[in-house]
């Protein structure tokens, strides 16, 4: 993927803070836990897909509105 302005070394160094979060024991990550802003470690089968089938944007803000694969 490219084309996006954002430089090798940050994805790099992104996708290396992935690795050692999620190579973590399990315990360590427990107390990670998604918090109500869903920022945060879910545990594995816990993460419903979600899918943004329309936006508007108002200035800054940007509304969607979502389809979870639970929906149907």
């Amino acid at each position: 993927m490219g084309g996006h302005g954002i430089p090798a070394s940050l994805v790099e160094e992104t996708m290396a803070a992935n690795r050692k979060l999620f190579s973590l024991p399990i315990d360590k990550k427990q107390a990670l836990l998604a918090d109500k802003n869903n920022r945060g470690w879910t545990p594995f089968g816990e993460v419903r897909v979600c899918v943004c089938v329309s936006m508007v944007i108002y200035g800054d803000e940007a509304l969607c509105r979502w389809h979870s694969q639970h929906d149907q």
